[in-house]
């Protein structure tokens, strides 16, 4: 079985990513991309914040590089490491503390910025609500609740993204392979049933969702799928359907995958591949695959994963929750 600890990526900027993981020693690791491609570790927690329990999410605002990386600890509260030029721990507190259901340990955040200084992160409850956590020079803490009856539950992880000031939209798969949307439109959330992924896509991994935006109404929802493929739903105006191309026994993503963009015409989505290696899939008007190398070694003894797994082409023995 194969761990779902994965990696968080985000761009702050023109040719720049951040990709953001954790090793078996708990440390964060960073892989970085200004030009040409760097790796760092950046440690363990400090002061009250917990170290992470499981997945990371990341996002970035502002012209001054700024990163912020979320995720749950053992016992529930929400950590942050944060960059403005140097990097920061903060421990946000618990859902508990602010009257909200809990997050347990293997809750996976996600996160997005629609401008300076605004950072949002949403997370699916242990009641099956959304819980917000948004920065605006301070932490609030909201219920953004369920889905309403006609709207397919989230049945795994959810995935955020913002095209524009005031806009939010969380994306994440419900019951029989239907894609439910939650968004906000700059003055109510609105829940919407996408429909279901056509039949010449294969079943799709619940827990293997990531969003981004290439520029306003523009929006690019990427999930695994049983197939080793990537199932691709964009938005233009309208909503449309594909597979993205390439996968075979060299490169296909065996874990959680996660989505960036920089500009409007590239995206680029990084995962880790059969072998534990960084692999990345990305577009610039096509697609194109690269293997970015071992997961990091950096202060430890790599990305996390657990013993044993199997793999086989064109079947993966993979968990699919």
């Amino acid at each position: 079985m194969i761990s779902q600890y994965l990696l968080a990526a985000a761009s702050s900027g023109y040719n720049r990513y951040h990709i953001f993981g954790l090793n078996d020693q708990g440390e964060v690791t960073l892989l970085r991309w200004n030009g040409e491609w760097h790796r760092n570790n950046l440690g363990k927690p400090s002061g009250d914040a917990k170290p992470f329990a499981g997945g990371l999410t990341a996002t970035s605002w502002g012209r001054k590089n700024r990163y912020d990386v979320f995720g749950v600890a053992s016992d529930g509260s929400i950590t942050q490491l944060w960059w403005d030029c140097k990097w920061h721990w903060s421990n946000l507190g618990k859902p508990e503390d602010h009257n909200l259901a809990p997050f347990t340990k293997s809750t996976r955040l996600t996160s997005a910025s629609w401008g300076s200084n605004r950072v949002d992160v949403f997370g699916v409850a242990d009641d099956g609500n959304i819980t917000q956590i948004w920065w605006d020079g301070q932490w609030h803490w909201s219920n953004l609740g369920k889905a309403p009856e006609g709207v397919s539950p989230f049945t795994g992880t959810i995935a955020a993204c913002s095209w524009g000031e005031g806009r939010y939209d969380i994306f994440g798969v419900g019951l029989h392979d239907k894609i439910t949307q939650l968004y906000w439109n700059g003055a109510q959330w609105i829940w919407a049933n996408l429909g279901k992924s056509p039949q010449e896509i294969p079943s799709l991994i619940a827990h293997s969702v990531t969003a981004t935006s290439l520029g306003e109404n523009r929006i690019d929802v990427f999930v695994l799928t049983s197939g080793h493929t990537v199932a691709r739903l964009f938005w233009d105006g309208a909503w449309h359907w594909s597979q993205t191309p390439g996968a075979n026994p060299e490169n296909f993503f065996l874990t959680q995958i996660s989505a960036a963009s920089w500009g409007k015409k590239q995206i680029d989505i990084f995962g880790i591949s059969h072998n534990f290696h960084y692999l990345q899939h990305w577009w610039n008007g096509e697609w194109h695959w690269s293997d970015l190398g071992e997961c990091d070694n950096i202060g430890g003894s790599g990305i996390k994963h657990s013993q044993p797994y199997r793999i086989s082409f064109p079947e993966i023995s993979m968990l699919k929750i």
